[in-house]
């Protein structure tokens, strides 16, 4: 007699994604990694860092004795000595290369029907643009990975790499990559390339101007402890992660959650009633003004301010617009 009843069927096929990552995030990986754009970029990438790490050993007389003077894939105007190379490369690929990868991810979601879809199942907002950062997140950490080996074959080949700085530089890298797979998400949501235009050009010349005076408040505070030490060298870990890194963080983290509620104010099923701002807008005004209200905080507060003030602005975007309707 046949039996009737449903066979088992495994929880999940060998080597898929596990179901604590979330569907949005899952979905973003696999369609970005198995994309023609993220392979190509993957291999120019190494073709890069080789000729980076080429070029530094050439600078040092390691392999023209051996190979001559033709050595290098890119001409000799183009390439940088020391660790600049690397550093530089690193920046372009995970700072500009790779953000433009999800330039238009919620666009797609919004033109496909999949937004509606994805918040009828009982996904929020926050849910969809926090998997599609993440994803593209990831996506920049696994091209980081790939450049690992070169700077470690730099270390033990060449030396004279400091290894404190080198992972004071890391971490800024990362945090930058993060930053700007944010500002790509945000922009997405605009259907059309020439606002997205519009606003990273009214956006990030202000973020930048913030950033400025972070920094000029950072140093301002060091100076009122008599913290002036820390600046005497200039390789001088402390210093660069008092003055580069605090900003930075601080900077970042209002970015990040600025442009993460841009998109999430994108993906609203419903217009806003009459005399209700549109989310999308407020948020942009409140980017656009930081730099007037983050400065005028630093001079009320002899630069003690401006940080706690970024990290508490932070946390007001990730807040804001959060009603049980509009999630």
């Amino acid at each position: 007699m046949i039996s009737l009843e449903p066979t088992s069927v495994p929880e999940a096929l060998p080597g898929d994604f596990p179901d604590w990552l979330g569907p949005v995030l899952v979905k973003e990986l696999r369609r970005g990694t198995r994309r023609g754009w993220f392979v190509t970029v993957f291999i120019l990438a190494q073709v890069v860092m080789v000729d980076a790490l080429v070029s530094d050993l050439d600078a040092g007389g390691i392999l023209r004795s051996v190979l001559g003077d033709s050595i290098n894939i890119f001409p000799r105007e183009w390439q940088m000595d020391g660790q600049r190379g690397f550093w530089v490369s690193s920046s372009i690929l995970l700072g500009l290369v790779v953000p433009t990868g999800g330039i238009t991810v919620l666009r797609n979601e919004r033109e496909d029907g999949n937004a509606e879809l994805l918040l009828m199942a009982g996904l929020t907002r926050w849910r969809i643009v926090l998997g599609a950062w993440l994803g593209l997140s990831l996506q920049a950490f696994l091209l980081l990975l790939s450049f690992l080996p070169y700077l470690l074959a730099r270390y033990f080949l060449k030396g004279g790499t400091e290894v404190p700085l080198a992972m004071v530089l890391l971490v800024l890298l990362v945090v930058g990559s993060l930053t700007a797979n944010a500002v790509a998400v945000g922009l997405s949501g605009y259907r059309s390339l020439l606002k997205r235009l519009i606003v990273a050009g009214l956006a990030l010349p202000a973020l930048f101007l913030t950033w400025i005076i972070a920094l000029v408040s950072v140093g301002y505070t060091v100076h009122l402890l008599k913290l002036d030490s820390l600046f005497n060298h200039p390789d001088s870990i402390p210093g660069i992660v008092t003055f580069m890194g605090v900003p930075a963080f601080a900077v970042c983290a209002f970015t990040v959650s600025a442009f993460l509620q841009l998109g999430r104010a994108k993906l609203r099923l419903y217009d806003p009633r009459n005399w209700e701002p549109r989310p999308s807008r407020a948020c942009l005004i409140g980017v656009i003004l930081s730099p007037l209200i983050f400065g005028f905080l630093g001079i009320c507060t002899a630069g003690l301010g401006t940080i706690p003030a970024l990290v508490f602005g932070a946390f007001i975007n990730f807040r804001a617009d959060r009603r049980p309707e509009n999630e």
